[in-house]
């Protein structure tokens, strides 16, 4: 593991329902990329492990008490086991907080040939407030900002809680495409202006083999055509859910991620021109007009409104929107590492 310490940590930052699950998969499907989603270790266990020196057998136990503490709900997706973990751990020579965190990178899909890889990426999606602090810690990643149609991306949020019968709040998707944008594409311009590359959902799914290169290229690594084949990579994952027995894990994927068992499509390319009303969509483009102009997602026809504006109502829902979204995750990630590790020990006791 002595050339653990070169293998860069890169992140893919987006928001909800924009392919991300499906642009990780692509990447994970090269033999040279372990990608994985949402486990916020990368974040959440900075505070607690950057400055550690000492690391003996009980500032591993710690890390390991951490990593699991912190886990994201979604991690037996994709991780292996603690005790597998531990073993990553002691087998680093020069163990530091760098070197541990891409200790846990290899302990996720154990399946996968280890000895291959050159580069980590982790999917995240509520970094758009920690920019700084990730930049800081990781000063040789690279950022994969993606995004989709603001508009498309309220249809397919709409009609996903439609299909589970779920309430949803159209104001909300609305508000939290444009916060999450505006701050992920601010803050990489003031913190990674040369280390971010644009990538678009519609572009990813109609072109695949060059937004993919294009994407390879800005890592500094080879295209390989296993990353095309991503669908068979996840059908041998989903039949290893199947073989374990976990019968709600893979009643999850299946139902939320079910195209990321075929080649893409683009059929929902545009989905809002055949299942938004009208109005709805101009408002949505109206309130995202800064980002849209910058991302180049055109206005609905040449004839549309652009006074078309969203009630007032929703402003109150923006602020509400930025409150728990911005403010309260700010004011988390401030208070010491300690309290935020009693929280969760407190969460998970009363979640039990």
């Amino acid at each position: 593991m002595n050339i653990l310490k070169e293998i860069p940590v890169h992140f893919i930052l987006s928001t909800g329902r924009t392919g991300s699950t499906l642009l990780s998969t692509m990447l994970n499907a090269h033999p040279g990329i372990l990608s994985i989603s949402e486990q916020l270790f990368t974040l959440n266990l900075i505070e607690g492990y950057v400055a550690e020196t000492n690391w003996d057998e009980k500032t591993i136990d710690n890390f390991l008490r951490d990593f699991e503490l912190f886990a994201s709900d979604k991690i037996s997706t994709q991780f292996s086991s603690i005790e597998n973990l531990k073993k990553q751990l002691k087998a680093v020579r020069s163990l530091n907080f760098q070197t541990a965190i891409r200790a846990a990178f290899l302990s996720f899909y154990p399946t996968k040939e280890k000895k291959k890889i050159r580069a980590f990426v982790a999917k995240e999606l509520i970094f758009h407030t920690q920019l700084k602090k990730i930049t800081k810690t990781y000063p040789d990643a690279k950022f994969i900002l993606l995004l989709r149609d603001p508009r498309d991306n309220v249809q397919i949020k709409i009609n996903r809680a439609k299909r589970r019968n779920d309430n949803f709040n159209v104001f909300r998707y609305i508000a939290a495409w444009k916060v999450v944008y505006t701050l992920l594409y601010n803050g990489l311009n003031k913190y990674a202006k040369e280390k971010f590359l644009v990538v678009k959902y519609e572009a990813l799914v109609q072109h695949p083999e060059t937004e993919l290169r294009e994407i390879c290229n800005f890592l500094k690594i080879d295209f390989h055509p296993d990353m095309l084949a991503y669908d068979e990579f996840n059908r041998q994952k989903m039949e290893e859910i199947k073989k374990e027995i976990r019968p709600e894990l893979f009643n999850y994927l299946n139902r939320d991620h079910q195209g990321l068992l075929v080649k893409t499509y683009i059929d929902k390319i545009g989905i809002w021109q055949k299942e938004m009303d009208l109005k709805l969509a101009e408002q949505i483009w109206n309130e995202c007009r800064e980002l849209c102009d910058v991302f180049k997602y055109p206005p609905c026809n040449e004839r549309s409104n652009k006074n078309n504006k969203l009630p007032f109502s929703y402003r109150i829902f923006l602020l509400r929107y930025y409150f728990y979204n911005v403010i309260r995750p700010k004011f988390y990630y401030f208070t010491p590492f300690w309290l935020r590790r009693n929280y969760r020990v407190f969460k998970k006791y009363f979640n039990k």
